[in-house]
């Protein structure tokens, strides 16, 4: 018996000796400003999260977000246009499930975190810079698969999450779910 125990665990050992089952989501977090400067976002921490955790995240905010009575933006005050375009990210970015993996940007706003080769995640992050009058958030949740080579996820102007991007994320989010 013990014979026996010892050859399924060195088949074991044998068969996933190979695999190496960790890959990486590498990026960037910059903004260009109005006057054509890239300025880099160090010191932001850039996080991965699961896409069926994330989804269920997305799903449930978007309910919180237009509910009719209850809900903390009206149907006309969206109609009005009285929120700001970042309350819908804001809102989306309250209460996030827990993260799979994490990273900080170093001082050229570059991160990498680690995460398992073949899955789906979301990867979020928020930052806000000050200039001598005004202070700017901004707000990320990219959809990224981590692959071999590693995939490069730019955090910048163009794909900051606002009211209109928020809403194609949940629609987007909701198709990967229904296709698998």
């Amino acid at each position: 018996m013990k014979l026996l125990f010892a050859s399924v665990m060195l088949m074991i050992a044998v068969t996933f000796s190979g695999c190496d089952r960790s890959a990486a989501i590498r990026g960037s977090a910059f903004i260009v400003t109005r006057g054509g400067n890239n300025v880099k976002l160090g010191l932001v921490q850039v996080s991965a999260l699961s896409e069926d955790a994330a989804v269920e995240h997305l799903k449930k905010k978007y309910q919180e977000f237009i509910a009719p009575k209850g809900g903390w933006r009206t149907e006309a005050g969206i109609a009005q246009g009285q929120a700001e375009s970042v309350d819908f990210a804001r809102h989306i970015f309250e209460s996030l499930p827990p993260s799979t993996a994490k990273a900080l940007t170093d001082a050229d706003g570059r991160f990498a975190i680690p995460v398992v080769k073949g899955k789906s995640y979301y990867i979020v992050a928020k930052a806000s810079r000050e200039n001598d009058t005004t202070r700017e958030e901004y707000f990320w949740f990219i959809h990224a698969q981590a692959v071999d080579p590693p995939q490069d996820v730019i955090l910048s102007n163009q794909n900051l999450l606002n009211d209109k991007a928020a809403i194609t994320l949940l629609v987007e989010a909701e198709a990967r779910v229904m296709s698998k």
